[in-house]
C-alpha cells in the first residue's frame, strides 16, 4: 500500500501536490507524513508554514483558518530540534500562553510565575528562539501572560506583542510603564495590543516619557478605560504611529461602564489624539454610544490629514438640527449638514455605531386614517437625522476615495446578534427612505452595509 502511494506520488508533478496539500486539514497532513519520506517532507513544509499556539480558555487568539495549531509545546519543540527544514518554510507564528488565567482576569501587582509556570515559559522561549531562526519568517506574534515576562528579550524578529497591563488600575508610582517602555523599544516590533489597561488616565512617570524611541506603527487598547490627555506620553513613544484602536466597552469590574465618572469624554479623547493627526491612517474608537459625553466637537476629526479608515460612535458627528424631511434626499444633499467639514476627504472606509435609538416605527396613525400616501413605516428622529447627515457623503467633489459605509447597532457590536435572529423591524428594508438613501450613495459607488451585511443580502436573510 505504501509502495503504491509512493509510486502515485512520483507520477504527479510537484505543483499538483502543492495544490492538493494546500487544502488538506492538519489530520490528513500528519497521515501523509507516514506514507513516504518524500510526502513527509512536502506535508511538513505545508504544516510548518503558518503556526499558532493558544491556551486561552474563552477566546481564539487568531481566527485565521490557514494557521496550523500547535497542540503541545514540548512535543513541538522536540520536532523542531529533529527537523531543521522549518527554517526554509515557516513564515507566520502566533504563540499566546496565559498560565490558565481566565479571560479578562487582572493579576494583582507583584504577581510572579510559579516554578512550573516558569519552566513552561522557558520552554516557550526556547521554542520561539528556534522559530525565529527561519529565513522566511515574516511575522512573529507573542501573547504574554505577565507584563514582566522576559521571553521577548531572548527572541529575534518579534513583530507583534499582546501584553496584559493591569497594574495601572492600582495606586503605584510606576504601574509597569518602565517594563512596558522596554518592550516597545524592541527594534523589530511593529504591532502592540495592550490588554486590560483600565485606567488610561494614570500618570506616566517622567523617566518613561521618551518620545520617538519605538518603531511600533500599530497600537490597540483592548478592554480599556476612558482616555485622558496623560496617554499622550505613551502614544509619543512610537516614531510613526499609523494605526490606533480603542475598545472602551468595559469597566474595572468587567462590565460595561454604568456611572458618569467612568464615561468617555469626547473632548479628552480628541485632545489626546490631536498630536498624532498627521500620522494616523486607521482610527477605531469602539465605544458604547451611551457611555459618551459629547461636548461640541464639530470638525475635530477633519484635521486628520492621512485618515483612510475610521470607526466612531454616531454621537461624535454633529447632527443637523433643522427640521429637514427625508422625502427628497437627492435635493437635501445641497442643504445637508456639511459632513465634509467634520470628516477628512481622505477617507476610504467609514464605520459608524448608530446606537439603539436608530430604528423604524410603524405609523399606526396613518394606517388608521387609511391614508395610503403615507408610509406605514417611519424612521426615528435619530435615523432621520443620520440619513440626512450621511447623504452629504454623496456631495460632488467630496470624499473621492470613499467606497464603503458600515452602520452597526450596539446590539450587533457587543452581543454579536446575527441578522437572522434580529426582528424584521430592526432593519428598515421596505422603507422608501432607506432605498432612496442607499441609491443615493450607490450612485457614487459607495457600498452600504448594515450589521456586517449589504442591504441586498439582508433582504434575502430576513423574510
Amino acid at each position: 500500500m505504501v509502495t503504491g502511494q509512493a509510486t502515485m506520488h512520483s507520477a504527479l508533478p510537484p505543483e499538483i501536490w502543492t495544490l492538493i496539500l494546500e487544502d488538506l486539514p492538519t489530520k490528513s497532513l500528519k497521515a501523509l507524513c507516514l506514507v513516504s519520506r518524500t510526502l513527509q517532507a512536502q506535508a511538513r513544509r505545508r504544516m510548518y508554514r503558518t503556526l499558532i499556539y493558544c491556551d486561552a480558555i474563552n477566546r481564539s487568539c487568531c481566527p485565521r483558518t490557514d494557521l496550523q495549531r500547535i497542540r503541545d509545546i514540548t512535543i513541538f519543540h522536540q520536532s523542531l530540534t529533529n527537523w531543521e527544514g522549518y527554517r526554509e518554510v515557516t513564515k507566520d507564528v502566533s504563540i499566546e500562553w496565559t498560565h490558565g488565567m481566565e479571560w479578562r482576569s487582572t493579576p494583582y501587582p507583584g504577581k510572579s510565575e510559579s516554578e512550573a509556570e516558569q519552566q513552561f515559559s522557558d520552554m516557550v522561549k526556547d521554542t520561539v528562539v528556534l522559530l525565529s531562526k527561519s529565513h522566511k519568517l515574516h511575522s512573529l506574534h507573542l501573547g504574554l501572560p505577565l507584563l514582566d515576562s522576559t521571553v521577548p528579550f531572548h527572541v529575534d524578529r518579534i513583530t507583534s506583542l499582546r501584553i496584559p497591563v493591569s497594574g495601572c488600575q492600582y495606586e503605584t508610582d510606576d504601574p509597569g510603564f518602565s517594563t512596558l517602555l522596554k518592550l516597545f523599544q524592541i527594534p523589530t516590533l511593529r504591532r502592540v495590543q495592550l490588554d486590560c489597561m483600565l485606567r488610561l488616565c494614570c500618570v506616566v512617570p517622567h523617566t518613561c516619557r521618551q518620545p520617538n524611541t519605538s518603531n511600533v506603527t500599530e497600537l490597540e487598547f483592548i478592554n480599556c478605560g476612558p482616555i485622558s490627555e496623560e496617554l499622550i506620553n505613551l502614544l509619543n513613544w512610537p516614531t510613526d504611529l499609523q494605526i490606533l484602536r480603542f475598545d472602551i466597552t468595559y469597566g474595572e469590574s468587567g462590565r460595561p461602564f454604568a456611572v458618569p465618572n467612568a464615561s468617555v469624554r469626547s473632548d479628552k479623547m480628541i485632545n489626546t489624539l490631536s498630536p498624532f493627526k498627521h500620522n494616523i491612517q486607521v482610527l477605531d474608537l469602539q465605544v458604547y454610544e451611551s457611555d459618551c459625553i459629547i461636548p461640541d466637537q464639530t470638525g475635530a476629526l477633519h484635521s486628520f490629514s492621512k485618515l483612510k479608515w475610521l470607526r466612531i460612535p454616531r454621537r461624535l458627528l454633529k447632527i443637523w438640527t433643522e427640521d429637514l424631511e427625508l422625502h427628497d434626499l437627492q435635493g437635501v444633499v445641497d442643504t445637508a449638514p456639511p459632513i465634509e467639514t467634520q470628516l477628512p476627504d481622505t477617507l476610504e472606509s467609514l464605520h459608524i455605531s448608530i446606537g439603539e435609538n436608530f430604528c423604524w416605527f410603524h405609523d399606526t396613525d396613518a394606517a388608521e386614517e387609511g391614508n395610503s400616501n403615507l408610509l406605514l413605516e417611519r424612521p426615528s428622529e435619530n435615523a432621520k437625522e443620520l440619513f440626512i447627515l450621511l447623504s452629504g457623503l454623496a456631495t460632488p467633489g467630496r470624499f473621492p476615495n470613499l467606497y464603503e459605509l458600515w452602520l452597526y447597532t450596539e446590539d450587533y457590536e457587543h452581543h454579536a446578534f446575527a441578522p437572522e435572529f434580529r426582528r424584521r423591524q430592526d432593519y428598515p428594508l421596505e422603507c422608501d427612505h432607506t432605498r432612496i438613501f442607499i441609491d443615493l450613495l450607490e450612485q457614487r459607488d459607495i457600498e452600504v452595509y448594515f450589521d456586517g451585511y449589504k442591504w441586498s443580502e439582508l433582504e434575502k436573510r430576513i423574510l
